[in-house]
């Protein structure tokens, strides 16, 4: 049985420079699967910097899913001042490959960026996010939903 592992790293915007990474600590193939463990995710879009550990099993043939005791370590710095630390949240454990809803986990955090304007300072904010998709034998990082 022959294993198609698909990587790919997406993003719509063409704005911003994107840039994302999947740093592998280990991978072990075995009969139509590839478990994933201590997989480093990571997002840069501007000057903002975002990654995770995480783990996930690609299925040849079968629903992927992802490992939620393999996700730890989330981190965001760059342009703003941290509103709140990163953490992680599993949104779908498992791929419904017949809904074609992927296993889908973020790292998510709230930031505030201090702006200068003709009539005095003010704040923009919001909540970013780095999203790990995992489904149809492969995965994506984004900063939005990854498919």
């Amino acid at each position: 049985m022959s294993l198609n592992l698909n990587k790919s790293n997406e993003s719509e915007r063409k704005d911003v420079e994107l840039e994302s990474e999947i740093i592998p600590n280990g991978v072990e193939i075995g009969t139509g699967y590839a478990w994933y463990y201590d997989y480093k995710v990571s997002l840069r879009i501007g000057t903002m910097y975002a990654s995770m550990i995480t783990e996930f099993v690609i299925v040849n043939g079968g629903d992927d899913y992802l490992i939620p005791s393999g996700f730890y370590g989330p981190t965001a710095t760059g342009f703003g001042e941290l509103g709140q630390m990163p953490t992680i949240e599993i949104v779908r454990e498992q791929e419904n490959s017949s809904m074609s809803r992927w296993a889908l986990a973020n790292s998510n955090w709230y930031v505030n960026y201090p702006i200068s304007t003709p009539w005095g300072g003010s704040t923009l904010s919001g909540t970013k996010y780095l999203w790990l998709g995992v489904g149809n034998n492969t995965y994506r990082v984004s900063d939005t939903l990854p498919y």
